[in-house]
């Protein structure tokens, strides 16, 4: 079963997604806030992370610097999932090395099949 975190400083948002993405047979990890994210990556062995990119203070591409900094975290996927404008989602994400991303009005149907074909056939990421 692919294990997932979610990093969203919108508790019922990421309640919600935990609970649909669950429903679709993923183990979901939701991480409320920016503070405290980058050892909560550290602490599971993540298949794929999404995460929003809109939070106070701390923000989701900040966020990406310190996982991408990170050698043993280097390689885990990285799913942008916001209410920001796609244009702007797909520049931050090719800029800070994430694998793709989703806005948060997709169905549940688009945001599985994504998560699904990041996740299909590929080495859970090495973390130490």
């Amino acid at each position: 079963m692919a294990r997932i975190l979610v990093i969203d400083d919108d508790e019922v948002s990421s309640k919600l997604t935990r609970v649909r993405l669950t429903g679709a047979g993923f183990d979901v990890t939701c991480h409320h806030g920016p503070f405290g994210s980058l050892h909560a990556v550290r602490r599971g062995d993540y298949d794929l992370i999404l995460l929003d990119i809109l939070m106070p203070a701390l923000d989701g591409s900040r966020i990406m610097q310190l996982i991408r900094s990170t050698p043993e975290l280097q390689k885990t996927k990285i799913l942008l999932y916001s209410s920001m404008d796609p244009e702007e989602l797909d520049r931050l994400a090719q800029s800070h090395g994430a694998e793709g991303y989703l806005s948060k009005s997709c169905s549940v149907d688009a945001l599985v099949a994504r998560i699904s074909a990041m996740i299909k056939g590929s080495d859970r990421p090495s973390q130490k």
